[in-house]
């Protein structure tokens, strides 16, 4: 995880908090002219919540309550990139077509003429 906002890889700033729904996203730009590029992420996400309901010491007498705002594009784990149609190979499944096709033998009539 990235320890400053200027490490930070995407250019949109999420962040999301599970306990009172909330969520938001902000410019990295705006971010960085506002509370410099090399504030901590940690300070950044306590600014950026400052104002939640969930922050305040009346909600920190239970274990688990306060708030549980996170940065949700850092928390996801990255995904593998994917395979380009020439590299990804053919699959063979079974029970499709054969390779060469059976010749069925045709029966041949002759019409009877009057």
């Amino acid at each position: 995880m990235p320890g400053h906002l200027s490490d930070y890889p995407y250019v949109i700033v999420r962040l999301r908090c599970d306990a009172c729904e909330r969520k938001g996203a902000y410019r990295l730009g705006r971010l960085a002219h506002k509370w410099g590029a090399e504030i901590s992420l940690d300070q950044l996400l306590f600014k950026l919540s400052a104002d939640c309901g969930w922050r305040r010491a009346k909600h920190s007498y239970r274990e688990g309550d306060g708030c549980h705002v996170y940065f949700c594009d850092l928390r996801a784990p990255p995904r593998p990139p994917d395979l380009p149609p020439g590299l990804a190979g053919l699959r063979l499944i079974k029970g499709g077509k054969t390779d060469e096709p059976e010749e069925v033998p045709t029966r041949r009539t002759r019409k009877a003429t009057p």
